[in-house]
């Protein structure tokens, strides 16, 4: 089967299909839309077909293909996490805002990037990760331990953790 007859034997949105499409061939949408002839392996076509079936059965984008990019990172999720959404990268803004301001106002020691030592977050209900970790990119020398219900959930953020080179959140 070639991939445009698997974008027209399929009800999703058009962006969805590609996503899914692309994900099962490791490229990237613009070859998909590039190369709407390519013959497909049956073992593609298969995957692929799955795919859409879960999606039109209304599972998350991100649980099927197992990544979501949020705050310009790729992080893993599965079902034992949530979905990082957009306007959580407002709030990390806002935090980040926040300590920035209290570094500043001197409420925090004042000397230089010393002044992070000393910042302590704790996140609540961490799930991928997402929050703990970006503030850690944000914040390298803040001492973060990030916790969840979830043992599952925590693998994850810890996985996460890990693949985009973050040492210092404890989960």
């Amino acid at each position: 089967m070639i991939i445009k007859e698997l974008l027209n034997n399929s009800h999703l949105p058009l962006v969805e299909k590609e996503i899914l499409i692309s994900e099962v061939l490791g490229y990237d949408r613009s070859f998909v839309l590039a190369h709407h002839e390519l013959e497909l392996t049956k073992q593609q076509t298969v995957k692929i077909q799955n795919f859409f079936g879960r999606r039109s059965q209304n599972e998350p984008l991100a649980y099927i293909i197992g990544h979501r990019e949020f705050y310009g990172f790729d992080f893993l999720v599965t079902p034992d996490t949530l979905i990082p959404r957009p306007e959580t990268e407002d709030l990390i803004e806002e935090v980040a805002k926040y300590l920035e301001s209290k570094c500043h106002s001197g409420n925090l020691p004042a000397s230089g990037a010393s002044r992070i030592k000393h910042l302590n977050i704790l996140e609540i209900g961490t799930g991928s990760g997402a929050i703990a970790i970006v503030l850690s990119k944000k914040f390298p020398e803040a001492e973060i331990v990030a916790t969840d219900i979830s043992v599952s959930a925590l693998k994850v953020a810890s996985e996460n953790a890990k693949r985009l080179g973050v040492e210092n959140v404890r989960f």
